[in-house]
């Protein structure tokens, strides 16, 4: 196209786009405006359909853009695309912004979202973006240009008449239709899921999107999968019920609308199929998605479709085959898939399209974000107090393997447990069953919310009508209905129910169910809260109805349809409530055998479930535990310990079948007894001994270091039964760790755990094994050393504690291991009993006049090398951290150590001097800062600002002291900040490394670190400040962006190689920031010419490419520039440098910042595909590779 040509001469709107475009190319490249017709259709035109204007200037430009999207409905025309971004970006930022920069870089934010999620299409739009920016905000600016365009237009544009050409637009029409109602059932879908607690009246109390969600570890494995520029993928997330599938599926679609690439559409399953009545079709048929999501591929966007509780689809081939299908329809239309389903019903879908991820209880992260978050929400004013205390009440149940750990670790039973206590502190003695029975008399029987007053319908008992809606559910097949069919169904089931009607008729039943939160009101009709309380509603209907009858009745069906995963649930909660009754428990019995003699997996798992509730029916366990794979049986040995009412002993039965069953169950069987060693230790401690765990573990493979820890907690466990064998096991145990590897992780671990359990395991027996092994192994082979004294010390302080009349052992203990120090300064005993004797300083209460005592005889040490040892392990530094005030006394005679000072820091010569630099060592190791500042307060010494600023006074000190608020420290620095020259060199390079240290504390102290940065000549650490903080420093570096061009110069001008390296890699950071002015072309082609180190020239031409990309460079100089660093040659590709033969290190990283450009930013239509894979596979000439590695 040539400058002023009008590419439609027919159409009103010719004058318009004539403009524009002479316009575009007068400032941009024209090829760029020709050429990237991936971005076709780029941007529907309702997004810039706004009645309303700004201002004037900005609704005749309007008016314009409108005109030319006009044209475009009729006759898609590549550049008129760009008009369209452009449109949609100069429509929706503030136009009283008159920063034209910051007007391309708000422009720009809003962009980004609306554009293709390709990678390659997505990042080829920068540069051609702020190109066009640039001349269509000088044309919006012009005001004469833009009123004498407006003339040229009809106010409003004349639609013509419907022809052919109007198929496309019909086509685009019914896809933003549909797009538009999937649009609202996601909302519908997102705000149901949302909800997380009820209150009387509808009133939504809670919600996941209030501070109620824990986002998932295993988000990002489905977030992975989802790639932009990856091809359309399908996702299974299984997980048992209650493991937080839908919430995470909430979670993903909310972090899909937070994605600026991915257009998200939020189902339920059942909405793809017959939602209930013969006559009605589903609510979302596949046309209409089909329609939805080529609407979003046609713009260059990518789409995902998610689906929750496709389980209910998986139970008949039907609907499987229903589901498959609608899955097929959206990945072919260029959109994701992601489902949610129970493990048994994923199982059926084909891993050759779904990529499965394992959704499992909360872990250790999940678990105390999620407990934290639930005490704020539901009970932040209970006792116990502080909030913290509950927190810690619950973790430590859960760390004790108690029967609440599972409800605990599950998203949906802690919510339940929260919800039914709220706003009291929950109970923490309740299992699962226990849990729903309390659920069921609580909100069904009776509503005991707090916030419900007595009487009226909140004393009425709704178990009936509530049994009666989950039997008319399971007849249906479906876990939603709709309000009339679900009435009709129950009205049925009704008519044959034993006991008499309640007074409250059905429809007044359902509301008030809903009201109390036990069924939802959703989109389809009226559903349970949860698939689980259905489950648990039809079970108890069928029992109340049936009795023993609705068992065998139940069972025949599953035996004879074994798929039927949905009523195969409501058996197993049956199975678990009848083996309650006496009466029906033989019954149960028969038919748990029968179901695993079947031979059918799914329902020998059923039946193990079953005995994991119930373990007292040991009968059929033997016969399950041999009968179901490895995986059912870890299931059953994560379940059992969580029920309370079970007999340990009946456990522990099962528990050896179990592990007899298989070895990959045997890890499974030790942390259930690690768990029930909190109810019955003796019982356990004899199965632990029957089944020679010990022997066992310590055979298994070196890469078996978590069987080996849960043994070491299996022992800590159970010492209340036998503390003697216990601590033996202990004992004999680490000594094993000790002796199986020079490492020292595991050892460590079980010296921690030792000193955590020593309120039951302590003796000095223990202490003197304990001390004997370490010293022994030690001196075989010193590794970790510090953190092996460390651990020692903790376990001797520990033991000290059982010692009585302390002022009379203390001063001989604390003589014997000073007069080792004076010896001997590396001796592994004296420095662990001093590392104890601090640990025991340190606790409550503080006995002072010990303290004095320890502070008078350590600073009398003698020796050239004894001081130095109270500074290893930060022994002092922990000591001077001490915040309570009479502590701060006994310290002064480390503080009159400092009139030493001035002293050098290294070398200083026995004496003054010495103990001088030693303190000032470990005051630069102490935290906070203001305890710093404390200790320093009121020091004669240190009340000027001379000893501050010199290398050998209180330099070393200068930054946190000022940071901590020490007046005469803040002084010195503001002195320093006025003349950072001043002072010695040393002295600048303390300060800067103390800034990187502390610069979160105080973000002023930058343009000190820049001036020192300068005086130094060097970017370190800025560099790494820059790095670490860059993000959230990043106005503080734009406003001295004038100060760090002139330091890059600077670097870049020495002679130094590391120096030029650092002012090249600090401009290459800075510039990612956009803290610095843009580059320009011909200064980077000089100081490529310039630089003698390699390092630094490669990452000038990463610099290069970098700023191509972003559009702060002209990409055809930043292309030729890379392509002069580096060539390609031969067959296969060898890489080389131009004219010098081999390929450098330059050459790498311009090749590399070269594909980078080609890839991300250059028009694809001008991309040579065949010489960017030679490039790409081109082996260095001086590589030992050959074409070989090429192939």
């Amino acid at each position: 196209m040539q400058p002023g040509a009008a590419p439609y001469p027919h159409l009103p709107a010719d004058a318009a786009m004539a403009e524009l475009i002479r316009l575009a190319d007068l400032t941009a490249r024209p090829d760029v405006l020709r050429e990237c017709s991936a971005l076709l259709s780029l941007l529907p035109s309702a997004l810039v359909d706004a009645n309303e204007s700004p201002n004037a200037r900005a609704r005749v430009f309007r008016r314009v853009l409108l005109a030319v999207l006009e044209a475009e409905r009729r006759e898609p025309s590549h550049p008129k695309n760009y008009v369209m971004a452009a449109a949609e970006l100069l429509a929706l930022p503030d136009p009283g912004t008159t920063n034209l920069d910051l007007r391309r870089e708000n422009a720009g934010r809003r962009l980004r979202p609306k554009i293709t999620t390709a990678r390659r299409v997505m990042d080829h739009v920068e540069p051609m973006m702020n190109a066009w920016l640039h001349a269509l905000l000088d044309f919006l600016e012009d005001e004469t240009k833009v009123r004498t365009l407006a003339r040229q237009l009809r106010p409003t544009p004349v639609i013509p008449p419907q022809d052919s050409s109007r198929t496309g637009d019909d086509r685009r029409d019914r896809a933003a239709v549909a797009r538009r109602r999937l649009g609202r059932l996601s909302e519908q879908m997102a705000a149901e899921l949302d909800v997380a607690s009820v209150a009387d009246g509808g009133h939504v109390e809670r919600r996941l999107s209030t501070d109620l969600y824990v986002t998932r570890t295993h988000e990002r494995d489905v977030l992975a999968t989802l790639l932009p520029d990856g091809p359309p993928s399908a996702v299974v997330v299984s997980g048992e019920a209650g493991h937080g599938k839908s919430s995470m599926l909430w979670g993903l679609y909310r972090a899909f609308h937070e994605d600026w690439g991915i257009e998200a559409y939020l189902l339920n399953a059942l909405w793809l199929v017959d939602p209930g009545s013969s006559a009605s079709a589903p609510l979302i048929p596949g046309d209409e998605l089909m329609r939805a999501l080529s609407g979003v591929h046609a713009e260059g966007r990518t789409s995902a479709v998610l689906i929750d509780t496709a389980d209910l689809l998986l139970h008949h081939e039907a609907d499987r085959r229903r589901l498959l299908d609608f899955c097929d329809l959206a990945m072919e239309a260029g959109g994701h898939v992601v489902v949610t389903s129970r493990p048994d019903e994923a199982r059926s879908l084909p891993r050759e399209i779904f990529r499965h991820v394992g959704l499992q209880p909360y872990d250790d992260r999940e678990l105390a974000e999620a407990v934290t978050r639930h005490v704020r929400a539901y009970c932040p004013d209970a006792p116990p107090y502080p909030q913290e205390e509950k927190i810690s009440l619950i973790l430590g149940a859960v760390a004790r393997g108690l029967p609440t750990l599972e409800i605990c670790r599950s998203p949906l039973l802690l919510r339940l447990l929260f919800d039914l206590y709220a706003p009291d502190f929950p109970a923490l003695e309740l299992d699962v069953s226990g849990l729903y029975r309390l659920y069921w008399r609580r909100r069904v029987v009776a509503d005991a919310r707090s916030e419900v007053a007595p009487g009226g319908q909140a004393g009425r008992d709704l178990s009936v009508p509530a049994e009666q809606a989950g039997l008319s559910l399971l007849a249906a097949g479906r876990t939603e209905l709709e309000p009339e069919i679900l009435l009709r169904y129950m009205a049925t089931v009704a008519g044959s129910w034993r006991t008499s009607a309640p007074e409250l008729g059905l429809e007044d039943a359902v509301t008030s169910l809903a009201r109390r939160g036990v069924m939802v009101r959703s989109r389809l009709g009226v559903r349970f809260f949860h698939q689980t309380l259905f489950e648990y509603a039809a079970a108890l209907g069928l029992l109340e109805r049936d009795g023993q009858r609705a068992v065998g009745f139940l069972a025949a069906h599953v035996l004879e349809h074994p798929d039927d995963l949905f009523v195969g649930a409501v058996l197993e909660q049956m199975l678990v409530l009848a083996a309650a009754d006496p009466m029906l428990v033989g019954h149960v019995e028969q038919v748990l055998t029968t179901l695993a003699d079947s031979g059918l997996v799914a329902l020998q798992r059923a039946a193990l479930g079953v005995v994991a509730y119930r373990p007292e029916l040991a009968a059929v366990a033997q016969h399950l535990i041999r009968s179901v794979d490895p995986a059912a049986v870890r299931r059953y040995a994560y379940i059992a310990p969580s029920v309370a009412t079970a007999k340990v002993a009946d456990l522990l039965v099962v528990l050896g079948y179990a592990w007899d069953r298989d070895p990959h169950c045997r890890m499974a069987v030790l942390e259930a007894l690690e768990r029930l060693a909190a109810r019955e230790p003796a019982a356990v401690l004899g199965m632990l001994r029957k089944l020679e765990v010990g022997g066992y573990v310590q055979g298994l493979p070196k890469d078996a270091g978590p069987a080996l820890q849960l043994y070491a907690r299996l022992l800590c466990a159970l010492a209340s039964a036998d503390t003697a064998w216990a601590t033996d096991e202990l004992v004999a145990h680490l000594e094993f760790l000790l002796n199986r590897a020079k490492g020292r992780d595991l050892p460590l671990y079980v010296l921690d755990l030792i000193a955590r359990h020593w309120p039951v395991l302590g003796s000095q027996h223990l202490a003197d094994g304990v001390q004997a092994l370490v010293l022994s192994a030690q001196e075989r082979h010193d590794a970790g050393r510090s953190a092996m004294r460390e651990a020692l010390g903790r376990i001797l302080a520990l033991s000290w504690r059982a010692r009585p009349d302390t002022a009379a052992w203390w001063p001989g203990l604390l003589d014997e291991v000073c007069r080792t120090l004076e010896a001997t300064d590396q001796d592994t005993l004296a420095h662990a009993r001093l590392v104890g004797m601090v640990e025991w300083l340190r606790a409550d209460p503080l006995d002072v006049p010990l303290l004095e005592l320890t502070v008078r005889r350590l600073m009398a040490l003698s020796g050239p090398s004894a001081p130095f040892a109270i500074a290893r392990e930060a022994l002092l530094p922990r000591l001077l951290g001490d915040e309570r005030p009479a502590a701060l006394i006994a310290f002064d005679p480390v503080l009159r150590r400092l009139s030493g000072l001035p002293a050098p820091g290294s070398k200083p010569p026995v004496g003054p001097q010495l103990w001088a630099s030693v303190v000032r060592k470990c005051l630069h190791d102490v935290n906070p800062p203001e305890q710093i500042a404390r200790l320093l307060s009121g020091l004669p010494k240190l009340e000027g600002t001379d000893l501050w600023l010199a290398d050998d006074g209180a330099a070393l000190l200068l930054v946190q002291a000022a940071v901590g608020g020490h007046g005469p420290a803040r002084a010195a620095l503001a002195a320093l900040k006025r003349d950072p020259t001043a002072v010695p060199p040393m002295v600048q390079k303390i300060v800067s490394y103390d800034i990187y240290a502390w610069l979160d504390r105080d973000y002023e102290l930058l343009p000190l670190l820049v001036d020192l940065s300068h005086a130094r000549q060097t970017a370190r650490p800025l560099g790494d400040v820059v790095k670490e903080h860059g993000t959230q420093i990043r106005d503080q570096l734009a406003s001295l962006s004038a100060e760090l061009r002139h330091l890059i110069d600077l670097l870049l001008g020495a002679r130094s190689g590391p120096q030029q390296e650092e002012g090249a890699n600090l401009w290459l950071m800075l510039d990612a920031l956009r803290a610095v002015p843009s580059p320009e072309l011909d200064e980077l082609v000089n100081w490529t010419k310039r630089l003698a180190s390699a390092k630094a020239t490669a990452n000038l031409y990463r610099l290069t490419g970098q700023a191509a990309i972003a559009g702060r460079l002209p990409m055809e100089g930043a292309e030729r520039l890379l392509r002069s660093r580096f060539g390609v040659s031969g067959d296969p590709p060898m890489l080389l440098r131009p004219g010098k033969g081999n390929a450098d290190v330059v050459a790498l990283f311009a090749r590399e910042a070269w594909l980078n450009l080609m890839t991300q930013a250059w028009p694809l239509d001008e991309v040579d595909l065949h010489f960017v894979v030679d490039v790409a596979a081109a082996e260095r000439t001086d590589s030992a590779c050959s074409a070989r590695s090429v192939t």
